[in-house]
């Protein structure tokens, strides 16, 4: 699968759910590889993708 068509999971959090280091590591990761899928499909070269 292509690096930048990639399912981006979010962490789903709920009342009672046991947090650990690794669940804050990846909700970091996916905001940062959502604002960078944004960023390269909005801001880059030429047409907006998808369209």
């Amino acid at each position: 699968m292509s690096k930048m068509i990639q399912n981006l999971e979010r962490v789903r959090y709920f009342f009672g759910k046991l947090i650990s280091v690794e669940d804050f590591q990846e909700e970091q990761s996916y905001f940062l590889n959502h604002l960078r899928r944004r960023n390269r499909f909005l801001h880059g070269w030429g047409v907006i993708a998808g369209l």
